[in-house]
């Protein structure tokens, strides 16, 4: 059940980084909420309207979020993802490692998109999918199931994590696999 968060979650710092020409600014954290605490920083955005200041979605470490692409609901971007385009990333779905989400795609539900995998044109990941190793999800495509470039399980060793907090979410979805695999 998603929770409303009253007045702003989050601001951008002044801490700034320039790749690509743009711009992207540090997120900090306002008020507590779900596992993020006051005061906590995030990761990287481009403007206040690729992450949401309802619910509990968040930007963590080195990962970014920019141009028109948004991230809402409970969704999570972390280790050194990227979400772009008018890519929307949403429900409890999270992108993660140096995964890429962009162009119109879309990843919801409670999917996760991690390694090297890579969603883009009008592509959805959605259910429970797993999308990983170094998979393309593109075109029209519609991934509701495992879906990866090998048939084995990654360990935490390929995906890079900037927090305790990211371990701690990821622990669960690691044992998902394993049952699945």
């Amino acid at each position: 059940m998603s929770a409303k968060i009253s007045e702003t979650k989050y601001i951008m710092t002044d801490e700034t980084k320039t790749d690509m020409g743009i711009t992207f600014r540090r997120i900090q954290a306002t008020q507590d909420f779900g596992l993020i605490k006051k005061g906590d920083k995030g990761g990287w955005i481009e403007k206040y309207t690729n992450l949401s200041q309802e619910n509990t979605a968040w930007v963590f470490g080195e990962a970014r979020v920019f141009g028109e692409a948004r991230v809402f609901g409970e969704a999570w971007v972390f280790g050194e993802a990227w979400v772009f385009g008018e890519a929307c990333v949403s429900g409890e779905a999270c992108v993660f490692g140096e995964a890429r989400v962009f162009r119109e795609a879309w990843v919801f539900d409670e999917a996760r998109v991690f390694g090297e995998a890579w969603v883009f044109d009008e592509a959805c990941v959605s259910g429970k999918a797993c999308v990983f190793g170094d998979a393309r999800v593109f075109d029209n495509a519609h991934v509701t199931t495992i879906l990866c470039s090998r048939f084995e399980f990654i360990s935490t060793k390929s995906v890079k994590l900037a927090s305790k907090k990211e371990k701690e979410f990821l622990e669960p979805q690691i044992k998902r696999l394993k049952e699945v695999n």
